[in-house]
């Protein structure tokens, strides 16, 4: 898997573990910096108790403004809820101490409660004839890599660069390489499903695919290498992505004063990375 961009710069922490897994854990204990014993997120959805710190709140108190881009999955605690039962449960706006990125662009989001999202009523406004979020992310492949979920979430958070004159943080979350496994245009066939080979594992314990791999494995280890191809694709096209968004912020004058934290929730099993950035400056 190519991620020359990651790999070319800055400091890897390979000792570095997320604390649990799916995605709403995963990320209460990065938010947090818990275990999930302590936090007791443990399903995606799931409130965090708004008792805990975050490094949303932190920033806050030093005078930052956290603006989400993207989703987290993270629901909010329901006795600081404001508007009845949808509030509580709907998984945009603001959770973790992050705000949604409002006004001209409506906040980004995992789309279980609104399927009228920005980047598919973008993408309708290019003639694209798409019903929902779900079959814009099947679909691709179909379309030019500039027109995927991943490079509009990286234009987003460029316009909204181009518009600080002050000091700023920013939770960029990157949907991908969540499935479908559909990589968007060029990069659903830049990996070689036959260069694809399976993970070793100890002759003694063979490790079995698990999780929505093995939910997708049809009927033969080459459907599975398929698939794999697909997730390597959508992993490079965010590192080219992370690339377009690191050469945004050299031109705007602010490379040399960001720091850049790019962390991840669990992945796929086994598989490299699966982005979910930190940008502060």
């Amino acid at each position: 898997m190519r991620t020359p961009n990651l790999d070319g710069q800055g400091v890897l922490l390979t000792r570095h573990y997320n604390q649990a897994a799916p995605c709403s854990p995963g990320r209460a204990c990065l938010y947090t910096g818990t275990y999930q014993m302590t936090d007791r997120v443990v399903g995606n959805g799931m409130p965090l108790d708004h008792r805990f710190d975050t490094v949303a709140l932190a920033a806050r108190r030093a005078g930052y403004r956290p603006t989400l881009f993207g989703y987290t999955d993270q629901g909010i605690d329901p006795r600081s809820a404001t508007g009845g039962r949808p509030a509580a449960v709907d998984l945009r706006g603001d959770r973790a101490g992050f705000r949604g990125r409002t006004a001209a662009h409506r906040p980004f989001s995992w789309p279980r409660t609104d399927r009228q999202e920005p980047w598919i009523e973008w993408l309708r406004g290019l003639g694209y004839d798409l019903r929902d979020f779900f079959g814009g992310l099947s679909t691709e492949p179909e379309r030019p890599a500039e027109h995927g979920v991943t490079a509009f979430l990286t234009d987003r958070v460029l316009e909204w660069l181009r518009g600080r004159n002050a000091p700023w943080l920013a939770h960029v979350s990157y949907l991908r390489p969540h499935d479908p496994y559909a990589a968007a245009g060029r990069w659903s066939t830049a990996y070689s499903f036959d260069a694809i080979r399976d993970p070793v594992s100890p002759p003694e314990r063979p490790i079995p695919p698990t999780g929505r791999l093995a939910e997708q494995r049809a009927a033969s280890d080459d459907e599975l290498r398929e698939i794999r191809a697909r997730y390597f694709g959508t992993v490079s096209h965010v590192d080219e992505e992370l690339g377009r968004l690191f050469s945004g912020l050299k031109e705007l004058g602010m490379w040399d004063d960001t720091c850049i934290v790019v962390t991840s929730d669990q992945g796929e099993q086994s598989h490299k990375y699966a982005h979910r950035g930190i940008v502060m400056t």
